[in-house]
């Protein structure tokens, strides 16, 4: 009897120091804010992991106007997202990392890199999809909205350009290998 009580007091303990990394609550969030409609705007890029431990967590990212309301969201499994070292005693940190950074690494995209060009040339046909029309495509590089990034998987991502024509965002190109 005096070893199953004992037994019964050490269970949580033996359960708790067998936690892996992947089972551990993944819950953060980040904010940035985008001039993303015009230059003055005061959009916000949020992302956002929800949904329990990280192997199970979901990713999203949204554009938001500065009163709330919503331009664009994507939302994927966050196992799907990037590559993360899920046995890895730092991955609720390397989580967080990623969120932070897609604010920064979503701003600052050199429109002029992909050319209409360049993206039906067959070394870039294979890996980038371009979305929009030609002639869309066109004005909205020549437009004063900047393009806004955020990877898709670990070897993905997406362009995405808000159409003042339209009033709306819209993905130009999407690539991964």
């Amino acid at each position: 009897m005096k070893t199953f009580a004992l037994f019964a007091l050490l269970l949580p303990t033996v359960a708790l120091a067998e936690q892996k990394p992947f089972d551990l609550p993944c819950k953060t969030r980040s904010e940035t804010v985008l001039a993303v409609r015009t230059a003055n705007a005061e959009d916000k890029l949020v992302a956002f992991t929800s949904g329990g431990p990280c192997l199970r967590a979901t990713l999203t990212i949204e554009l938001r106007t500065s009163n709330g309301s919503l331009l664009y969201r994507y939302k994927r499994p966050l196992q799907h997202a990037t590559l993360f070292e899920w046995d890895d005693a730092s991955l609720a940190r390397q989580v967080e990392t990623f969120v932070k950074d897609l604010g920064t690494t979503a701003i600052n995209i050199d429109k002029g890199k992909y050319t209409l060009e360049m993206l039906k040339s067959e070394t870039y046909s294979e890996s980038h999809e371009l979305k929009a029309p030609s002639r869309d495509y066109l004005r909205l590089v020549a437009s004063e909205q900047p393009f806004i990034y955020h990877p898709t998987y670990y070897e993905g991502g997406r362009y995405l350009v808000y159409d003042s024509k339209l009033r709306k965002m819209r993905i130009v190109i999407e690539w991964g290998l």
